[in-house]
């Protein structure tokens, strides 16, 4: 197999400018590839649900540093702005919670974003007159309460709508922003994994110590999946034991000096460490920011797999003989037509006592971790009456105590009270069943801090 010679950088491929699209009628702009994106996070998780990623004020309840970016424009005059955003707490409240405005060349839109109906929508901002050749677009959060965009459309057609069904936006994207129907091939090599977690990282490593020439691909800045600073849940587990002391050889070395959930420095200098690994590895490449879009098939065997950057849209083909998915939700078995199902079988089909009568939807629930620190002063947190609402009585004990003693309380012991999604489709159902998560974690801290008779201690 011939080998992609340039390695990649843990920056992923170089971001030319802003993803965007322009003709004589119309410019589109991804909010991901905004040149500044100050305070705002990328967040790429739904894209087979949305075609796309987007930005995110997670400020914790506090409002974020503007989001801003500068693009040419085909040509001056009259443009209606549309913004695509999404209001996400409308399944379970009347008030928006992460609302925030679009500012074209210093001027406020006359329309405050992230307060529609449920569901991600294109929002009308009102017409604006260009008589410039580049304008500055700027995203201002105005809660730090997970406030979102996904892109920005200035149409000098001032009668035109964007589509918004998935299959219509995901052409539209395509063709306004001149992506090749294929894409260019970035590599052939023996092995491509598809996800960087502690598996994928596991097996690239694994397969590039035997000598097979080995494509990593991860959609995150930082490999370690779940077990990265990003996430901050630890790969544990007991290995190189009798009567196979070799095996798990690997998974020490990825997991060296990592023994509990960690934040701050400690836990980015762990992403550090992964990534030196990868780079001490002569046979193999890793491609952070690719995101597995399409898989072209050969019969029933994998031929390729297109991916594409999460920053600046670019997409890449990679060929191999053989492919493992670790991408976590079995993206890439889906895309190449393989057979599966969900939730748990029945007691028919197993032969096990405690399987289910019948089969069903249940299958393991959605969790999002989060850690309480003291501080030397007192913080304040702001009243969230959209979150889910707790009383004395709701409190858990032991999480209550863990909370209230603070981040230095935490120990290996694993406590999920926030989780749900169990009988959801956690793929295609996965923005929702996270964002009821947050609902819980603010609404339990905000009472913890504002109204709980133990807030003072």
């Amino acid at each position: 197999m011939a080998r992609k010679e340039i390695r990649s950088t843990q920056e992923g491929s170089e971001v030319n400018g802003v993803r965007e699209a322009r003709n004589h009628t119309m410019l589109l702009v991804e909010a991901e590839a905004f040149t500044d994106k100050g305070g705002w996070v990328l967040d790429q998780q739904f894209m087979d649900q949305m075609g796309s990623p987007y930005l995110m004020a997670h400020g914790l309840g506090k409002p974020v540093n503007d989001a801003t970016t500068t693009v040419k424009v085909p040509e001056q005059g009259d443009y209606r702005v549309w913004i695509r955003a999404c209001n996400w707490t409308a399944p379970w409240s009347s008030e928006a919670a992460g609302r925030f405005e679009c500012v074209v060349n210093g001027k406020k839109l006359r329309k405050t974003f992230g307060c529609g109906p449920e569901g991600w929508l294109w929002e009308d901002g009102g017409v604006v007159c260009v008589d410039t050749h580049e304008i500055q677009l700027r995203l201002h959060d105005l809660t730090g309460f997970n406030g979102r965009c996904d892109a920005v459309l200035l149409s000098k057609d001032l009668d035109f709508t964007p589509p918004n069904s998935t299959d219509a936006l995901r052409a539209f994207r395509h063709d306004a922003l001149g992506l090749p129907e294929n894409a260019p091939c970035a590599g052939s090599y023996d092995l491509v994994v598809v996800g960087g977690g502690a598996a994928g990282l596991c097996c690239a490593l694994s397969a590039a110590r035997l000598g097979l020439i080995t494509a990593l691909i991860h959609d995150r800045p930082v490999l370690g999946g779940n077990g990265s600073s990003e996430v901050g849940v630890t790969a544990g587990a007991e290995v190189c034991l009798p009567p196979y002391p070799k095996v798990g050889l690997v998974t020490r070395d990825v997991t060296a000096g990592l023994s509990k959930n960690e934040s701050g420095e400690n836990r980015t200098s762990k992403d550090r460490y992964k990534w030196e690994l990868v780079q001490a590895e002569d046979n193999l490449d890793c491609y952070l920011n690719m995101r597995l879009t399409r898989v072209e098939m050969s019969g029933d065997r994998i031929r390729s797999v297109t991916c594409q950057h999460i920053e600046n849209g670019t997409e890449s083909r990679f060929e191999a003989s053989l492919f493992v998915d670790s991408s976590g939700d079995g993206n890439l078995g889906y895309l190449a037509g393989a057979a599966f199902r969900q939730g748990r079988e029945s007691k028919v089909e197993t032969g096990e006592s405690l399987a289910p009568d019948k089969a069903d939807s249940m299958k393991n629930g959605t969790s999002n971790l989060w850690f309480a620190e003291e501080t030397q002063e007192e913080d304040v947190f702001p009243l969230c009456p959209w979150a889910i609402s707790f009383t004395e009585e709701m409190f858990h004990p032991d999480f209550g105590d863990y909370i209230y003693k603070g981040f230095p309380a935490y120990d290996t012991q694993a406590r999920w009270f926030w989780q749900n999604g169990w009988e959801q489709d956690t793929v295609n159902d996965a923005e929702r069943i996270r964002d009821y998560n947050l609902l819980a974690a603010f609404g339990y801290w905000s009472f913890m801090k504002n109204e709980s008779a133990r807030r003072n201690e």
